[in-house]
C-alpha cells in the first residue's frame, strides 16, 4: 500500500522534522543549530542512507510504540497485529526510513532538495501556508522548521495531539518537514515526497518521536 502511497500521492506525501541528538535545547543560538542539525540528519538518511545513524535520532520510547508512524501509513509497516510488540515497531521504523530512500533524484543534500537545480518544486497548499509560519527560511534551505504551537494551526480537525502530549513533554516540540523527489523505475520522471516529523527535548538532546504524511488524507 505504502509503494502505492509513494506513487500516487508523493506531491502530498510524508516528513518527516529533524535534530540533532547532539544539540543543547537551551542555548542561544537554539534556533541555528536545529537548522544545521537538520542538514546533518537528512545527509545520514537521504544522501549516505545510513538508517542505523538515522534511527539515532528517534527517541527510545518513540521506537517501541505504534504512533511513532501516522496512522495513515502505519499498516505498510507495522501489522495491527505487532503493533503492541516493540521489536516490531523498531523494524516497522527501520523500513519507513529506508523506503524514503528509494530512488531519491539526486546524490548530495543540494541537489536532493532542489538547491543546484534551477526547477523550482510545485508546492501545496500546505506546504504555501507552514511557509508563513516558519523560523528558517524555506524558500532558501528548501526545508521548513516550525514550532508544533504554530502547526496546530494547520493541522486537520481529526488530528489529535492529546496521545503525544500525555507521553513527552510538547513545550519545546518543533517539526520539520522536507520536500525532495523520488524517480519512477525507469529513472526519469518521479514525484515529490513531502515527510514530516515531530521533535522533543530529551534532556540536552533533540529526538524524533512522530513521523507522518501530512496531507496522506487530503
Amino acid at each position: 500500500m505504502m509503494n502505492k502511497i509513494f506513487r500516487t500521492k508523493l506531491p502530498v506525501a510524508l516528513i518527516l522534522l529533524v535534530c540533532f541528538p547532539s544539540v543543547r535545547v537551551h542555548c542561544a543560538t537554539s534556533r541555528d543549530a536545529r537548522k544545521t542539525t537538520v542538514a546533518k540528519f537528512l545527509t545520514a538518511w537521504l544522501v549516505r542512507k545510513d538508517i542505523p545513524a538515522a534511527l539515532r535520532y528517534f527517541h527510545p520510547h518513540a521506537l517501541s510504540s505504534f504512533p511513532v508512524i501516522d496512522n495513515c501509513v502505519r499498516a505498510d509497516y507495522i501489522p495491527d497485529s505487532q503493533k503492541n510488540n516493540p521489536m516490531a515497531v523498531r523494524i516497522g521504523v527501520r523500513k519507513f526510513l529506508r523506503h524514503g530512500t528509494n530512488r531519491i533524484r539526486g546524490n548530495t543534500l543540494r541537489t536532493i532538495l532542489f538547491l543546484d537545480n534551477k526547477e523550482v518544486p510545485e508546492q501545496s497548499a500546505y506546504l504555501s501556508r507552514l511557509t508563513q509560519i516558519s523560523f528558517n527560511q524555506p524558500k532558501r534551505d528548501r526545508y521548513w522548521l516550525a514550532t508544533l504551537n504554530s502547526v496546530k494551526s494547520l493541522s486537520n480537525p481529526g488530528d489529535d495531539w492529546v496521545d503525544f502530549e500525555k507521553q513527552y513533554d510538547l513545550r519545546n516540540a518543533f517539526v520539520s518537514v522536507v520536500q525532495y523527489r523520488v524517480l519512477n523505475e525507469h529513472q526519469r520522471q518521479g514525484d515529490d515526497v513531502v515527510l514530516m516529523m515531530l521533535w522533543v527535548a530529551k534532556g540536552s538532546q533533540w529526538k524524533i518521536v512522530f513521523v507522518a504524511v501530512p496531507e496522506c488524507s487530503s
